[in-house]
């Protein structure tokens, strides 16, 4: 876990935690900092103050999310690949159960309306309701398409926000009705969002951009592109009126603080430039195997019947065997996945890596968006939706969490 200083921006500090950490959560009370590892199925806990970790706590497999219970004493952990949610007691750093709960579970938020949690189970697009009393799954309910990630407004406790990556939109979810009220429309492959303290706005975050969203109306009013600044190859100054209190960023790759820091100084003095021969796309490989195939084995049908050429017919019979085997090796196109089974999990679980995260101000006044493509960081102005600054990270910055 990385530990940045916003005023200068620079990297302070560099956390060890387990394999593969994704996602940073601060607990209700704000002294502990709680980092789920997707390589290692486990969380750990870091003191906020001492920045020393505190307990690695098993879960189950798979990518994770976390929920807290308002008082901090428990913690609810996603589990995608195994389908379920770990309890684990966060006084005691300690693994309570696993509560069955969907294919590809993922968002997951405390409703303080019915005091519940809510999990996404993205892989068969349902919510699961969890009972807190009872670490029980109580109801389950369907969702239209995918739900990716879910969180209760404090203002108005019985509404809930769910981001669907499918249909590229932002859902109200009316939690006594168990039922979606609205639709929102946002950039494409959205991902997480913050409400500012007015509860006016929403901000949701995509891959180079992020929609300004007016929760008077639900209706997306404005988005803000992300990409390289001029010039930006060094650390920017921090905007005026800053805090001064730290960003606590997360890099997802496993790699040790050396490895971080040579492919950050590599990305940071790189252009930002497409390559100049992209590769062919997986669908790409998987349609074009299967005309080849097929074509090849009715060209074996006709050498045989035709011309009886028992040879040549061979050779276009085991050409088209080939052609099979590479149509089968490269599987469906992406956008086919009907996100059933381990296999669309997977790729679900890496398509969150490339998307951005987003995080406000304890005044509200500056959003910070990494970009983990660019290995960089963005400070917007709130009000103006500008972009103040682009800070270079070391490597693939995946989420951000702003101590207040």
């Amino acid at each position: 876990v990385a530990v940045i200083r916003t005023e200068p921006l620079e990297l302070a500090e560099v956390i060890p935690v387990e394999k593969a950490p994704t996602h940073i959560y601060l607990s209700p009370d704000g002294t502990t900092i709680w980092v789920p590892n997707d390589g290692s199925a486990s969380v750990t806990a870091i003191d906020v103050a001492t920045h020393k970790v505190l307990a690695h706590v098993p879960t189950d497999a798979g990518h994770h999310k976390i929920a807290f219970t308002p008082d901090g004493r428990f913690i609810y952990v996603s589990n995608m690949i195994a389908g379920n949610v770990s309890v684990v007691d966060a006084v005691k750093k300690a693994f309570i159960k696993s509560i069955p709960t969907g294919q590809g579970v993922h968002g997951i938020d405390y409703c303080p309306a019915t005091h519940e949690v809510i999990a996404c189970n993205s892989g068969e697009s349902t919510l699961s309701v969890i009972d807190v009393a009872k670490n029980e799954e109580v109801a389950k309910f369907p969702f239209g398409k995918r739900p990716a990630l879910i969180h209760f407004d404090a203002h108005n406790p019985n509404t809930g926000y769910v981001v669907s990556r499918a249909d590229h939109s932002v859902w109200v979810l009316d939690v006594g009705k168990r039922q979606m009220v609205a639709r929102i429309p946002v950039d494409r492959q959205p991902d997480k969002f913050v409400v500012e303290p007015s509860h006016r706005w929403m901000y949701v975050s995509a891959p180079a951009s992020f929609s300004v969203v007016d929760l008077q109306s639900y209706q997306k009013v404005g988005s803000v592109p992300l990409a390289p600044l001029a010039g930006a190859n060094s650390a920017a100054a921090s905007p005026a009126g800053s805090s001064t209190n730290d960003m606590a960023g997360m890099d997802h790759e496993g790699m040790d603080h050396e490895e971080m820091e040579k492919k950050g100084a590599a990305a940071a003095a790189a252009p930002q430039s497409p390559p100049a021969n992209p590769p062919a796309q997986p669908g790409t490989v998987h349609t074009g195997a299967l005309v080849l195939g097929v074509g090849l084995f009715g060209l074996s049908l006709v050498a045989l019947r035709k011309f009886h050429r028992n040879r040549m017919a061979a050779l276009l019979f085991g050409l088209s065997l080939v052609a099979f085997g590479v149509w089968r090796a490269s599987g469906p196109a992406p956008a086919e996945s009907k996100g059933k089974g381990l296999k669309a999990i997977a790729s679900e679980s890496e398509s969150i890596m490339i998307h951005s995260y987003l995080e406000l101000s304890d005044d509200g006044k500056h959003i910070y968006v990494p970009v983990s493509a660019q290995n960089a960081a963005y400070v917007i102005d709130a009000e103006s939706h500008q972009v103040l600054a682009r800070v270079p990270l070391q490597g693939g910055a995946e989420n951000i969490f702003y101590l207040k």
